[in-house]
């Protein structure tokens, strides 16, 4: 299965532009789509993240909009039966998932409980498609990581799920960086040595890019690198940052007062 990320707009251009093939916004989308279906797999997962859970506490699964681009919504629409149970990171696939999400009274959005859990329990791939290098999936690796990682936190968030008629409370476990401490990844360093390990591919199909990383294998990769740097996604002002604030493995609680 591939876990894929779209720029809608690029593609469109490109077509557009590049190609020549001219096509409006609308007819656009189910084009998209079919290129997707080329990818390797025709079992797809589309990100349709929506982030107003953090505002207004309710995650309503059939009505709450993704906030991912014009295509991620096109797709939710579609299929809208297999939008997972996650607040706020939740994605929809084309084909039926297997029920491996009970909503429980604290879920674990970007950890054990997530769809990037269940990707990589099912050796999926993670695509990004006419956009850059730059994954979700990153924050999933520092959860499982919680306890090394110290420019993140824990964050409970109470609320309500929303299904139709069924209503139910949930809490989840959102892992935050504080706002205001300015903390970057440098995903140019990453990518650099993801295609030096070979994990990391760039290809293009039919004159579109995408780049494509198997989701076990990147996941021990930055295993490997956090257990030797627990700073190894940040860039050098971040790791700055946190030392002029005298944030460490030590005191990393002291996190929390920069939000």
């Amino acid at each position: 299965m591939n876990y894929i990320h779209t720029d809608y707009y690029n593609f469109l251009f490109k077509t557009n532009f590049v190609k020549s093939q001219k096509i409006n916004p609308k007819n656009g989308l189910s084009l998209m789509e079919k290129k997707l279906l080329k990818l390797g797999s025709k079992n797809i997962i589309i990100p349709t993240y929506n982030y107003d859970f953090v505002k207004n506490k309710i995650f309503n699964i059939r009505k709450d909009k993704s906030q991912s681009g014009s295509f991620t919504e096109y797709f939710r629409k579609k299929n809208i039966q297999n939008r997972t149970r996650i607040p706020i990171y939740s994605s929809c696939s084309n084909f039926k998932i297997k029920k491996f999400q009970n909503i429980k009274k604290i879920i674990d959005v970007l950890g054990k409980d997530s769809d990037f859990n269940y990707l990589m329990k099912n050796n999926g791939n993670i695509i990004h498609f006419e956009c850059n290098f730059g994954s979700t999936f990153m924050i999933f690796i520092e959860k499982i990581n919680f306890e090394k990682i110290i420019y993140r936190y824990s964050k409970i968030i109470n609320g309500t799920f929303l299904d139709g008629n069924k209503k139910k409370n949930i809490s989840i476990d959102l892992f935050v960086r504080p706002r205001k401490l300015n903390i970057t990844y440098d995903l140019n360093k990453i990518k650099k040595d993801l295609f030096k390990n070979k994990i990391l591919k760039q290809k293009k199909i039919e004159g579109f890019n995408y780049f494509i990383y198997n989701s076990v294998k990147f996941f021990e990769f930055c295993n490997y690198k956090l257990n030797k740097d627990s700073l190894y996604f940040l860039d050098k002002k971040s790791k700055n940052e946190l030392k002029k604030n005298n944030i460490n493995l030590n005191n990393k609680e002291k996190i929390k007062k920069f939000d």
